[in-house]
């Protein structure tokens, strides 16, 4: 039963080419995520990192000190660093993680095209080769 060897080399070019598109495609969209083309994933929605101004100053205040502090209406909560700031970098890291899996499956996919467009050589050394030649 032998392999119809034209449909092979079809199949292989057909997946050679669809490996490629995938990885050119993944490698377009993290191109233009950078250059704020695209969006990136939205996977991910922190709040901001922040410290309790109060707990840090009213540790040694008297009850009445604490009362006018917090009438005094002055922002207590101090952020350090923005939510937003946090969210698109982690999203960025994770569209860039997701299309670098993409680009990997696309090589796998490309480089099965070229296993089967290449054609299988087989050389024999030592008395196995001496036995077939006879």
């Amino acid at each position: 039963m032998g392999t119809n060897k034209l449909s092979d080399r079809i199949i292989g070019y057909i997946l050679f080419v669809a490996g490629i598109a995938i990885i050119l495609c993944s490698a377009f969209n993290v191109y233009k995520v950078f250059t704020r083309g695209f969006e990136p994933v939205q996977l991910f929605d922190f709040q901001g990192i922040g410290l309790d101004a109060s707990s840090l100053i009213g540790s040694d205040l008297s009850s009445e000190q604490r009362a006018l502090l917090n009438q005094s209406g002055a922002q207590t909560k101090l952020e350090i660093v923005p939510g937003s700031l946090l969210n698109q970098t982690s999203n960025v890291m994770a569209h860039l993680l997701l299309m670098g899996f993409l680009a990997s499956v696309g090589y796998k996919i490309a480089n099965l095209g070229i296993l089967m467009l290449r054609p299988v050589v087989v050389k024999l050394i030592g008395k196995e080769a001496e036995k077939l030649q006879e």
